[in-house]
């Protein structure tokens, strides 16, 4: 059996490549992968382009100008964001989701990321107090607990 590039009248199709130009609607999709966090080799990935193409729609002005407009709609908008985002997390955590929670937690370090051994059912727990007088800058000493010891 032929493959289909054998057969005849068969164009192979080929993504873009040297000389093309991205689109308006193209970066504007590389822009807001970007602006959600994800990697420019991701979004290489994604879209089938080269790092190279994607790193250079990253640093032009329309993406400073694009990053601007999504940044101070995030800005105008935190209360009502932060709102949805407590009820969202209360509701999943009703139906044991706590991805939410934990996602929220690490991210303000208030947990470290799991470990191995973490990941078999521990977790490592920050807890900081603040005594009068002190201020932020006061150092404070932590000790990990194996939550396999803790017992009820």
């Amino acid at each position: 059996m032929k493959s289909d590039a054998m057969q005849p009248g068969f164009k192979r199709r080929r993504g873009p490549g040297r000389g093309s130009t991205t689109t308006p609607a193209e970066r504007t999709a590389i822009q807001a992968l970007a602006i959600s966090g994800m990697s420019a080799a991701a979004i290489a990935r994604h879209q089938g382009r080269s790092r190279k193409t994607i790193t250079r729609v990253l640093t032009g002005e329309e993406f400073d100008n694009a990053r601007e407009m999504a940044r101070s709609a995030l800005a105008l908008n935190a209360e009502n964001f932060a709102q949805d985002w407590v009820t969202a997390s209360r509701v999943a955590a009703r139906n044991g989701r706590h991805d939410a929670a934990r996602d929220a937690l690490l991210g303000i370090k208030a947990i470290e990321p799991p470990t191995a051994r973490a990941q078999q059912g521990g977790f490592t727990v920050q807890i900081g107090v603040l005594l009068p007088g002190l201020g932020p800058q006061a150092s404070t000493t932590a000790e990990v607990i194996d939550a396999d010891s803790v017992t009820e």
